[in-house]
């Protein structure tokens, strides 16, 4: 049975600074990664997005929306749970290939539990939005679904909100706290442990009731350190799309780009970093279990 322990609100910080130098040390393997992933997932976001815009308020556009939706949570759920075992094989065995990362679509037993995970976590985020939505009022689900199938008529309307902030703003807290840390603790749970989906969810809400300090601190020091890192790379991509427009507008398209790009795939790397970090300090072992060959026994998986 998997136990999660309780660290000291400081570790929060410790997950991001351990999570920096993962990344630094493995920029290669783990920005390759993040790029596969980011590819994959664009995919049925594309198709989804097709279907909003193509065929909005049909029938039609809303089945391709639902089923791009899906497919888009469990790729994203898969490539999530092998970037995980990716940076858990870096930190033991100091190697790893970013194409690891989808050997998780050959282990039917780990593409089950991370697929049941995943549905179990959209289910209670679907039903987190709801309570969140009639809380600011009792029209406000009616407007978010008309918003979602009609996202232009809908949107040039008002949203009915008819009550008080402060109730909708405290379950928003609480709510996505849990969620937060859920997301943190269970996707590792699924990858690194043989825990089911469902074990998984409730590993960790309980990872998150026993460290809510740690987790909200490292939500606020992750916070400042993307503001004070997005300040100066905004500066940077603003000078060189200046300098590239002096020569010409794809020129300046040319130069800004890789900027964002590389930007991007850094902080989604820290991210996922920190949420290794995390598990792997509230519910690893001291000396985590090596996943990559040669596979380790079953009997020596955490329950």
């Amino acid at each position: 049975m998997s136990t999660a322990r309780t660290v000291p609100a400081g570790n929060g910080v410790a997950w991001l600074t351990r999570a920096f130098s993962t990344v630094r040390r493995h920029p290669g393997p783990l920005g390759l990664a993040i790029f596969l992933l980011v590819i994959a997932i664009l995919v049925p976001v594309c198709v989804q997005l097709a279907g909003q815009l193509l065929m909005p308020g049909t029938t039609a556009g809303m089945a391709v929306q639902v089923l791009a939706g899906l497919t888009m949570v469990i790729v994203a759920s898969l490539m999530m749970v092998g970037v995980l075992r990716l940076i858990h094989s870096l930190e033991t065995h100091g190697s790893g290939s970013a194409t690891s990362i989808f050997e998780t679509f050959g282990d039917t037993d780990l593409m089950l539990r991370a697929v049941v995970f995943a549905l179990i976590v959209l289910v209670v985020s679907i039903a987190f939005i709801a309570v969140l939505l009639l809380a600011m009022g009792p029209d406000m689900l009616a407007w978010y679904g008309r918003l979602i199938v009609a996202p232009l008529e809908a949107g040039a309307a008002a949203p009915p909100i008819t009550r008080s902030p402060w109730l909708a703003a405290a379950i928003g807290l609480f709510g996505g706290l849990a969620l937060f840390g859920v997301n943190t603790f269970g996707y590792a749970q699924v990858a690194l442990t043989r825990r089911s989906g469902t074990e998984a969810f409730m590993d960790g809400l309980e990872g998150t009731a026993r460290n809510v300090l740690p987790i909200l601190l490292n939500i606020v020091v992750v916070i400042a350190a993307i503001l004070l890192i997005t300040m100066p790379m905004l500066l940077l991509m603003m000078l060189a799309g200046f300098l590239g427009g002096l020569v010409h507008p794809v020129a300046a398209i040319a130069l800004v780009v890789p900027f964002y790009i590389a930007y991007m795939l850094a902080l989604y790397a820290v991210i996922f970093a920190t949420m290794y970090h995390a598990w792997r300090d509230v519910f690893g072992d001291p000396a985590p279990i090596p996943i990559a060959s040669p596979p380790a026994p079953a009997s020596e998986l955490s329950a």
